[in-house]
């Protein structure tokens, strides 16, 4: 049974805790003296949790939301931002003083005072000017909550195809975009702590990976290019 699950085994693990009570019930109740599952593991494969946005998805989502829209108010407050949903729900006007955000992170609580580049500026302006006291709300006019916001953002990228899943079945997120923003100040050549600045990280261990990463990137470029340059010349 295991084995015709091997294609997703996240499934096959949740199966065989399904069958573990099965059997323990099995064995209570005189049907079973054994448990034929004892010993049976199932290894899932190693995965970074939610895959990161790539940014021809990101483009894809700009171009299905225009600016003026609610999802496109919640992707540059996440992927500029690098924040967290339950961040994300509570910034609005009030938070904006000149050209920078200023706000408490939910998790953490720290203070982040981050200057606002030109598009989400943009993307806050288009929206217009609004009663409310954050920039997001659900259909009703309230507040969203971290995980109904959550839910709605998934639900409009499934809406136009963007679905995506990592080895695991995670599927393509606002947490994805808070990743996507720390791998586009690494590769903008940032520092641990510098992207740390930004996303509030208390542990730099992954900051540390996606610097090395877009070192490791960079490093490869320059190689490459040498080694065509040599080639061109005929050396």
């Amino acid at each position: 049974m295991l084995e015709g699950k091997a294609a997703t085994p996240t499934v096959a693990r949740t199966m065989l805790r399904i069958l573990r009570l099965l059997i323990v019930d099995a064995i209570d109740s005189g049907f079973r003296r054994d448990d034929p599952s004892i010993g049976l593991k199932v290894k899932l494969p190693k995965s970074d949790g939610f895959p990161t946005w790539e940014d021809d998805e990101i483009e894809r989502f700009e171009t299905a939301y225009p600016l003026g829209t609610k999802e496109r108010m919640a992707l540059a407050l996440l992927l500029n931002f690098a924040a967290r949903c339950s961040d994300v729900v509570q910034v609005g006007p009030g938070n904006v003083r000149g050209d920078e955000l200023t706000y408490v992170q939910k998790k953490t609580g720290a203070k982040l005072t981050i200057p606002m580049l030109d598009e989400t500026a943009t993307a806050i302006d288009a929206m217009g000017t609004s009663a409310h006291l954050v920039f997001l709300v659900n259909d009703n006019g309230a507040a969203f909550n971290e995980e109904s916001f959550s839910k709605w953002f998934r639900k409009r990228c499934r809406a136009i195809g963007l679905d995506r899943a990592s080895p695991t079945g995670k599927k393509l997120s606002p947490h994805g975009l808070r990743k996507a923003a720390c791998v586009r100040l690494a590769h903008a050549g940032c520092s641990t702590k510098e992207i740390a600045a930004i996303s509030g990280h208390k542990s730099l261990h992954e900051i540390e990976r996606y610097t090395r990463d877009a070192e490791q990137a960079r490093l490869a470029r320059s190689a490459m290019a040498r080694l065509r340059e040599q080639k061109k010349n005929g050396a």
